[in-house]
């Protein structure tokens, strides 16, 4: 099996900073800038599709952390009493877990 490596929303953005000024450079070559009008309708454009490509990877993100969030707590609330208090202990202090 193939492991999925995790991408960060910082990695996103960062990679899709890059893309989005290669388009901006692209488009102002292809459109040009003797009309800025249409020029700056390009280049909106191309900003909508990079914001809709960070809103989308952040929610993505979200939804993510959402759901580790609840597999997590479902796997604490199988354990019972002392297992849950030890497991919350160790968390808070992982040297001496109860002290």
């Amino acid at each position: 099996t193939t492991k999925v490596r995790h991408v960060s929303v910082k990695e996103i953005i960062a990679q899709t900073a890059g893309r989005l000024v290669e388009e901006i450079f692209k488009t102002i070559e292809k459109v040009g800038l003797s009309n800025v009008g249409k020029t700056a309708e390009e280049l909106l454009n191309v900003v909508k599709a990079g914001t809709l490509e960070l809103v989308s990877a952040a929610i993505s993100e979200m939804d993510a952390a959402v759901l580790s969030a609840k597999k997590e707590r479902s796997r604490i609330g199988n354990l019972t009493g002392t297992a849950v208090l030890l497991k919350a202990c160790a968390k808070l202090r992982p040297l001496d877990p109860c002290a």
